[in-house]
């Protein structure tokens, strides 16, 4: 399996912290960070499981910084036990916390996605654009997340990736300024990851970067042989 990458951490404009938190194949950033202007993990060839995940922290909250980092550091661990973990730092400090999430997990031709609240992930293929967000009512109001409760919803799918398909993996700093239309043309504008990386970030911050805007641009190129 042959896959390119490529990651963008931003603070946005309005917010005066960072509370978004990216992994990728292992690397994510500390509790406290300013971002991280591109990432690229160097693991595009493999017959290892690849992992990429996004946390956005629940800003109303406060310590969401505290949540998303939390959510990285465990990522192998699972849903589950990050929410787990949360739960008891909540009740053992006395805080409020939390944090949405999307995870993918690829092996093969293969992507397992797991999420909760409202980061969207995007895959464009064949010139299409399809959505997959977990948020469980039509309200602006987010009430599943990580940290919230033990009773969490995880939506879960299965995707058969193909040659040639761009995943884009994003918190809603991104999701809420940019519709589809916008992302497509972006998407398909040019080859390269970086230039569709910094293009989508510069348009959300033209919108006003009201939030901050992490984003993780995977590349798929071919495979090598796995089902």
């Amino acid at each position: 399996m042959k896959i390119k990458d490529y990651c963008i951490v931003n603070n946005g404009i309005k917010p005066t912290n960072n509370e978004d938190n990216i992994y990728v194949n292992g690397f994510y950033l500390s509790r406290y960070n300013n971002g991280i202007n591109d990432y690229e993990s160097k693991i595009s060839s493999t017959k290892n499981e690849l992992v990429y995940a996004i946390f956005d922290g629940i800003g109303g909250l406060s310590n969401g910084e505290l949540a998303s980092f939390v959510g990285v550091s465990n990522v192998n661990n699972g849903i589950k036990y990050i929410n787990k973990k949360l739960l008891e730092i909540k009740k053992e400090q006395n805080i409020q916390l939390g944090t949405t999430c999307s995870i993918a997990r690829i092996k093969g031709s293969r992507m397992h996605l797991e999420q909760v609240g409202d980061s969207p992930v995007y895959i464009y293929s064949n010139s299409k654009l399809i959505k997959f967000i977990e948020k469980n009512n039509d309200s602006n109001l987010l009430d599943n997340y990580l940290g919230n409760n033990n009773d969490i919803y995880i939506l879960t799918n299965d995707i058969k990736l193909k040659r040639n398909d761009i995943v884009l993996m994003c918190s809603d700093g991104l999701s809420s300024l940019l519709n589809d239309e916008e992302i497509i043309s972006i998407l398909k504008s040019n080859n390269d990851i970086k230039f569709m990386s910094y293009k989508l970030v510069n348009e959300a911050l033209k919108k006003g970067g009201n939030d901050n805007i992490s984003i993780i641009i995977l590349k798929i190129e071919k495979f090598l042989g796995l089902v």
